[in-house]
């Protein structure tokens, strides 16, 4: 699947998809074009009110990144909230119940009960379901060296993009061929 998605035509053909849960197996890629789409705010933000920071980033300092946020909107750095560095919506490849959701759908009357939900509490639901309660946890599994190779060669002009068009330095290993931009700092000063 993933290679048939990274095939020529394929990531032009996602990027015209509608946006909805039957279309999400096949844009997973292009949702990852940062560049791309970080470029899309600029038609209507100036690029100075626009931070770009990396989930790996945050994983690895998540105090230095906090402060980097306060400091970019001006407001005191050092605050620690007691839930600072935990991971929320930790992914796996497999789901519990995995028949679940096909059956309740058959069922007449859970299909008339979820449609009297609000829609934002029937969406809320949805996603606790799908991220939190029918994933089974696991490591994330290595990709292949052929994978890897396709996946840098399709995401490359696109990160490219997103340093040239930010400034930025990426953090990802396989994009490092060269140092183009500053890396962000390792602490930022305290601003009052």
């Amino acid at each position: 699947a993933v290679l048939e998605q990274l095939a020529p035509g394929s990531m032009e053909a996602a990027r015209k998809m509608p946006a909805s849960a039957e279309s999400n197996c096949h844009t997973y890629f292009v949702r990852s074009e940062c560049g791309r789409i970080l470029r899309n705010f600029l038609d209507f933000f100036p690029k100075e009110n626009l931070l770009p920071v990396f989930t790996e980033e945050l994983r690895k300092s998540p105090e230095t990144v906090l402060d980097l946020i306060c400091a970019f909107l001006g407001v005191a750095t050092g605050h620690r909230p007691g839930n600072l560095g935990k991971s929320y919506h930790v992914g796996g490849s497999r789901e519990r119940f995995p028949k679940l959701v096909s059956g309740l759908r058959r069922l007449r009357p859970v299909r008339a009960a979820w449609k009297l939900l609000p829609r934002r509490r029937r969406r809320a639901i949805w996603t606790w379901f799908f991220t939190q309660l029918n994933v089974v946890r696991e490591a994330p599994t290595a990709l292949s060296p052929e994978i890897r190779r396709k996946l840098v060669g399709t995401f490359q002009e696109d990160v490219r993009s997103l340093e040239a068009t930010f400034g930025c330095w990426v953090p990802w290993q396989d994009f490092q061929l060269e140092q183009r931009f500053p890396r962000r700092p390792e602490s930022v000063s305290k601003t009052d």
